[in-house]
């Protein structure tokens, strides 16, 4: 309610700011009510409606499950120590592990940290 009867109220002190404030000098208006009117009223429902699906993406809850991550098998892009990079499920990850693990080996995702990823080595069946 509050949100119609602001934008009720805010387009009607435009429409009548605009006529008074395009007058000629003998006192009739400079551009005719009905434009005026059209115009700002078109305008309103566009801030409106944008400003409404901006509140509403903004207070959405996130449709994706970032740690859906956890426990998926990935590839090590660069040596990984303190720091490196993972391919994991078809994206680039900042990764970090406790013990060395060398690029193009085989890791699985044990934590996430924001975006970084906690991984460890997957030891090989053929070794």
């Amino acid at each position: 309610m509050v949100r119609w009867s602001s934008l009720v109220i805010s387009t009607l002190g435009l429409i009548l700011g605009s006529i008074f404030l395009f007058q000629k000098v003998n006192g009739e208006t400079a551009i005719h009510p009905v434009f005026i009117i059209v115009t700002i009223t078109l305008a309103q429902g566009l801030m409106y409606w944008v400003g409404s699906k901006t509140l509403d993406a903004t207070f959405q809850k996130p449709i994706h499950n970032v740690d859906r991550i956890i426990n998926m098998m990935g590839t090590a892009y660069s040596d990984i120590f303190s720091e490196g990079t993972a391919y994991v499920d078809g994206e680039e990850w900042s990764a970090r592990s406790e013990i060395f693990i060398s690029a193009e080996s085989e890791i699985k995702v044990i934590s996430r940290d924001g975006l970084i990823l906690t991984v460890e080595a997957v030891k090989s069946s053929n070794s």
